[in-house]
């Protein structure tokens, strides 16, 4: 082509261009700008209103946002958002509404301003009048529905229904079927799901010969202390303004010690809900829900919950087993006292585990043995060969050795399963220490093992991909 030719090209004037969009929910609405080449115009005000009036939005405009980039100046090619909708408000869930402290009483000690912790004032026991609400439904709302920037309306999606009134004994459910009364005056206990009225049994005295062992239907104070050899079983709470010295105590709620545990390497202590206990020493404990305490010394403690040590803070001795967070300021003690500490393991299932591993090494040595056996009688080229009582010899071993394989193979799946389920637990586990660590502790975090061979200072540890973990807090 000669440079005449070339001169004479035509040349294509490109106007300004806006382009409409939405996004795919139409809860917003865009427009972007495409810049005017080789001399073309660009679109006036009243150009960019209409193309937006063209494009049917009804709800949600910017007018004053329109209005500036209609008058400009403009940025091309980024994109504008013009009009954005009303997303819908979604209904409340149905709940229940208490009308008593119903959050977990974790019945921790207020610790003083002098560093002592006073175990006796922790509003353990809630009361009701016989009559008075304990709970009451609240409905679910509907909601508000939306709009996109079409004006078409979104429905919102409504609350869920609420759960059931947690009706337990001595409680009823109004005519309305709304509301929970107490059937009688008591102590309101949570026990599960359920919420009952209990009858409160006073003694103010020791639980010693003069009262015997104590089985009550409700809750249980008692002025003095348990004396070793007795039993205190109470289907609510136990509260102890004494000491529990070498006794049996069973309770479906909370525990409360308010001068100790001394357990005299003979008492039991079960207790579904929390305990809190000035000490705990001696003793052998298996707890549902939380710990608080000064310190737990050669004691063996199977805890639910979290175990939280304030005041002086140790744990010292025996075998502590928690499912989740242990805070304590001394773990150990100078003299390298054996202290093992376990943690995120739920303590049952971790003690269904090492049966069930227990049995299948059982059945493995008995497979192996079998298998042994079967060796030394040699497989034969044709069984009909053997004489009688070889073959039936060798016939028995085989179909024992098939029915062991069976188990052996049944019971590796059990172990596999347990131990899958005890892996859930491990990153809640986490141990802290606020003072020292001292030589002699053991730790376990989940499937994570430590032995402690030199102090260490203040620190937490956690379980990291199956070794434990060191952090030190400064």
């Amino acid at each position: 082509m000669s440079g005449k030719e070339e001169n004479n090209a035509e040349i294509t004037v490109v106007h300004e261009k806006a382009v409409f969009s939405f996004s795919n929910d139409k809860m917003e609405g865009h427009i972007i700008f495409s810049a005017p080449k080789d001399g073309g115009n660009e679109l006036s005000a009243d150009e960019v209103k209409k193309i937006i009036e063209d494009s049917e939005l009804s709800f949600g405009l910017d007018e004053e946002f329109i209005e500036q980039i209609s008058e400009g100046p403009r940025r091309y090619e980024e994109q504008y958002t013009i009009a954005t909708g009303a997303k819908p408000i979604h209904g409340e869930n149905g709940k229940i509404e208490y009308f008593f402290n119903a959050a977990k009483k974790t019945l921790a000690p207020k610790v003083n301003e002098d560093g002592t912790v006073d175990f006796r004032n922790l509003d353990l026991i809630e009361m009701i009048d016989e009559g008075k609400a304990v709970a009451k439904l609240v409905e679910p709302t509907a909601g508000t529905p939306g709009t996109d920037i079409f004006g078409n309306s979104i429905p919102p999606q409504a609350g869920k229904p609420p759960p059931k009134l947690p009706k337990g004994k001595n409680t009823v459910v109004s005519d309305d079927g709304t509301t929970l009364l107490a059937e009688r005056s008591g102590q309101i206990v949570q026990s599960g799901s359920s919420i009952s009225i209990s009858e409160i049994l006073e003694i103010k005295q020791d639980v010693d010969n003069s009262t015997g062992n104590v089985d009550f239907n409700g809750s249980v104070v008692v002025n003095g202390n348990i004396l070793q050899g007795f039993r205190v079983a109470a289907v609510g709470n136990i509260e102890v303004k004494g000491i529990i010295e070498g006794a049996e105590v069973v309770c479906e709620g909370n525990l409360v010690a308010a001068k100790g545990i001394l357990g005299m390497n003979t008492s039991s202590i079960k207790v579904s809900g929390s305990v809190s206990a000035r000490s705990i020493q001696d003793a052998d404990m298996e707890v549902g829900g939380d710990i608080a305490s000064t310190g737990i010394m050669h004691s063996d403690v199977r805890c639910n919950g979290r175990i939280e040590l304030s005041g002086k803070g140790v744990l010292v001795g025996g075998t502590v087993f928690c499912k989740e967070a242990i805070t304590a300021n001394i773990l150990g003690s100078p003299l390298g006292t054996q202290t093992d500490i376990k943690t995120g393991l739920e303590p049952k299932l971790y003690e269904k585990y090492k049966e069930l591993v227990a049995e299948f090494q059982a059945i493995k040595k008995q497979a192996e043995d079998l298998a042994k056996e079967l060796a030394v009688l040699g497989k034969p080229e044709n069984i009909n060969d053997l004489p009688e009582f070889k073959k039936k010899s060798y016939i028995k071993t085989l179909y024992e050795a098939k029915a062991v394989q069976d188990k052996y193979a049944a019971k590796r799946a059990e172990v596999l399963k347990v131990r899958t389920e005890l892996e859930e637990f491990k990153h809640s586990g986490k141990i802290s220490a606020l003072g020292a660590v001292h030589p002699g502790v053991n730790l376990q975090i989940g499937n994570a093992v430590m032995s402690v061979r030199d102090e260490l200072p203040k620190c937490r540890f956690t379980n990291d991909e199956g070794r434990v973990k060191i952090a030190y807090m400064f």
